[in-house]
């Protein structure tokens, strides 16, 4: 599940606002720069949102004490 989170972050990262910034050096209107910075919060907002999601699976994939100790003794 590490992996998987470590991926997507490292696939999301890159993808940031690339081509609008990109465009805000090209281009002479100040609200432009106020839009990078909106839509990079809005981004992370939503990057950090998916990674928690997927920690919380991990950590639902985990077995509690109880049943590894089951495991161990019963086998």
């Amino acid at each position: 599940m590490i992996a998987c989170v470590e991926s997507l972050e490292a696939a999301l990262l890159p993808c940031l606002p690339a081509r609008e910034l990109q465009a805000i050096d090209r281009s002479p209107h100040p609200s432009h720069q106020i839009d990078v910075e909106r839509h990079a919060r809005d981004f992370m907002e939503a990057a950090k949102k998916l990674q928690l999601y997927f920690i919380g699976l991990q950590h639902e994939e985990l077995p509690t004490k109880e049943a590894t100790l089951q495991k161990v003794f019963c086998v």
